[in-house]
């Protein structure tokens, strides 16, 4: 259910599609309720940060990067734009705020996150009541203008991924900052009042500019004579004063005393105990009408009865024991990668080593064959030769 007190504040985003203005959207946030989600929206809407993380801290120009009929539009990716980047102000990550608020109906404004815990600077606006994301996800305001803009964006025809086939952009975001209206229509009013004043007209009966400046100034002599005058009159007045009001206390008898209690009504606690004095009475009677003041309602909210206190130190507890699950989970698997990364690189350089052996080992054997050939080359070379002498020897036995 959303807060009794929700907030004070507003937001805005100027929304274009397709280049063309299409709107504005106005946001209620409650900061009452979930005032470090607020004023990380807040922050981004005005920009106020300037950079952080080498991005610009602020939702202008990002887009709706992802639309689902019938649930909702989400935006809020100021870095990827694409739904898988963005930041808060107090880090790349914070943790979850108040999620026993309900999104019980249309048009809420809510954190989107990878988890418990992973809020950054996505959001989404539902278009229907969603409560299979109580408890997961930290609704902290709601759309009070711009509907039909909503309604628009979320009726936009689709890809594959739920991306809108036209763009969606915010061109402008800021704050809307709430007007003293009453001093502000005194002031304008008391504006108009001086411009209206007629300047430059001259009456006929003027004096003359020497004489009115005369009568005007005082000498310091007839000034310190006109105030101790008045001074002295001041203290003869209230001497009499009060000896007037001492007489008429002295007069008074003690029958009239008596007759002025008479006429007095007696007043009664509701359990019987008469009330003397003549002091106003307070807080009695019917309390019907009494109004609480807003800064009661915020710290009556803030009180948890011991059942709700333990339970929210058992999520604390669990939210911590998560946490340190996740980042031994991580260091395992950064652990593991750096494992395999060593033995990706060894693997590699035994593979190296065992190319460069066998390119030895054949070069080695084309070289052994080369000496082969040419010590077979040479040998049947030598045993030609040697048949040629013995043919001509036998040739000149012959002739002999």
């Amino acid at each position: 259910m959303a807060p009794v007190t929700r907030g004070d504040k507003r937001a805005f985003f100027d929304v274009s599609i397709n280049g063309e203005p299409a709107g504005r959207i106005v946001f209620a946030l409650w900061n009452f309720s979930c005032p470090n989600t607020v004023e990380n929206f807040r922050s981004l809407c005005t920009g106020e940060l300037g950079e952080l993380y080498g991005h610009p801290a602020t939702y202008q120009g990002s887009i709706f990067h992802r639309v689902v009929k019938g649930f909702m539009i989400q935006g809020g990716d100021i870095t990827h734009k694409n739904g898988q980047g963005g930041f808060s102000i107090y880090g790349r990550q914070f943790d979850d705020e108040n999620l026993s608020l309900k999104h019980n109906k249309p048009y809420l404004l809510s954190m989107a996150n990878r988890g418990p815990d992973t809020n950054g600077s996505q959001f989404f606006i539902t278009t229907q009541e969603t409560p299979h994301l109580d408890g997961k996800h930290v609704v902290f305001g709601e759309v009070v203008k711009g509907i039909e803009l909503v309604k628009r964006i979320e009726n936009l025809e689709v890809d594959e991924e739920d991306k809108p086939l036209d763009k969606v952009q915010v061109v402008y975001s800021g704050e809307m900052v709430k007007k003293g209206g009453a001093v502000e229509k005194v002031k304008d009013q008391m504006e108009t009042k001086k411009e209206e004043e007629p300047s430059g007209v001259k009456m006929d009966n003027e004096p003359k500019t020497n004489n009115w400046l005369m009568r005007r100034s005082r000498s310091p002599e007839d000034r310190k004579k006109r105030d101790s005058e008045d001074r002295r009159h001041r203290r003869r007045d209230n001497r009499e004063k009060r000896r007037s009001r001492s007489r008429s206390r002295r007069s008074r008898s003690p029958q009239d005393r008596e007759r002025r209690d008479r006429k007095r009504p007696t007043i009664t606690t509701k359990d019987g105990v008469k009330i003397k004095g003549r002091g106003k009475v307070t807080f009695l009677g019917n309390r019907n009408r009494s109004a609480t003041p807003p800064h009661w309602r915020r710290e009556e909210s803030k009180k948890h009865s011991l059942e709700e206190h333990r339970k929210r130190q058992e999520e604390l507890e669990d939210r911590e024991k998560r946490r340190a699950q996740r980042d031994k989970e991580y260091e395992e698997r950064r652990a593991l990668r750096e494992k395999e990364q060593k033995e990706e690189e060894a693997r590699r350089e035994l593979d190296l080593q065992k190319r460069e052996a066998e390119e030895e080992l054949e070069r080695q054997n084309a070289a052994a064959e080369a000496t082969v050939k040419e010590e077979v080359e040479s040998s049947e070379s030598s045993k030609d030769s040697s048949e040629s002498s013995d043919s001509s020897d036998s040739d000149s036995s012959d002739s002999d």
